[in-house]
């Protein structure tokens, strides 16, 4: 036999959707417990996680771009390989 020690945590409203306010709540204070620790835990992170997204965003337009500019000349395609 298989004991589960998160099946309290197994709520379905009748709606079919939880949300937080629909919650019991032990289990509405367990998730804000979980997610205050979370910020805790990561919130030092936010300004390396906020330059690494500006950076994706960049190197991810420019590659937009890029290949936006191959389409129009296809002979570009084969020039630009390395």
């Amino acid at each position: 036999m298989r004991v589960d020690a998160y099946a309290w945590m197994r709520f379905i409203p009748p709606s079919g959707t939880r949300m937080l306010d629909n919650l019991p709540p032990r289990l509405r204070g367990h998730l804000n417990a979980e997610t205050r620790y979370a910020r805790d835990v990561l919130g030092p992170l936010e300004p390396a996680a906020r330059w690494f997204r500006e950076r994706l965003a960049a190197v991810c337009l420019s590659f937009e771009l890029a290949v936006r500019d191959l389409s129009r000349h296809p002979a570009a395609c084969v020039a630009a390989r390395p």
